[in-house]
């Protein structure tokens, strides 16, 4: 994968998403048909889970060269959660194998592709991420990981080796939760080396 500019990241993000969204919307037809068992679906699932976390997770890093170990831990603990999430969904599907629908399975799935936004974003912030209060799509707002905020920002200060950010959590055009709204225009400092790569907007929230 090349190096991909910030402004870039949205949009490769979405690509990303649609891919996995065509590969879940497959998995879920094929369990359905009977042509694969609940266990391969379930195996299936998680591998490309794991396959599409990581290529996210290097679309918010700006490539997979720059993820570094710590960044790895982080991914390595959002895939355990999920894999929780996926076997309890495998396990409802099995109760309600008599009942569930096509359209309930491939729902359900998709929510593991809206998962990919707040990796992505986590990875985007870097080593600001700690300076913070919270990050688009962490989960803090009521649209969850589908938010459509961004924090904009825009260097203010440089003393001796440390330069300083002025962030501003900004709505785009999309339909706002409450949270979100009463975040508009909140600002933060956050400071990093003078010559660090800093992004000039952290928020990677996207739809299908």
């Amino acid at each position: 994968m090349p190096y991909i500019d910030n402004d870039d990241k949205g949009i490769a993000l979405k690509a990303t998403m649609e891919r996995y969204a065509q590969v879940t919307d497959n998995l879920a037809e094929q369990l359905t048909a009977g042509t694969i068992s609940l266990g391969t679906w379930e195996e299936t699932m998680r591998a490309e889970l794991k396959r599409f976390t990581r290529i996210a997770a290097s679309v918010g890093a700006g490539s997979p060269e720059k993820l570094t170990r710590r960044q790895a831990g982080t991914i390595g603990a959002h895939l355990k959660g999920q894999y929780k999430w996926l076997h309890d969904f495998s396990q409802a599907i099995y109760e309600k194998r008599d009942t569930i629908s096509l359209a309930a399975i491939r729902a359900r799935a998709r929510l593991y592709v809206h998962s990919l936004p707040k990796i992505a974003t986590r990875l985007q912030a870097g080593t600001l991420k700690a300076q913070f209060p919270y990050l688009p799509g962490d989960g803090s707002t009521q649209c969850l990981n589908q938010c459509r905020c961004t924090w904009e920002l825009s260097k203010v200060a440089e003393a001796e080796n440390v330069a300083s950010y002025s962030a501003t959590w900004t709505l785009h055009p999309a339909e706002h939760c409450p949270d979100c709204v009463g975040r508009d225009g909140n600002t933060v400092t956050v400071t990093a080396p003078i010559g660090a790569d800093v992004p000039s907007s952290i928020g990677l929230g996207t739809s299908l």
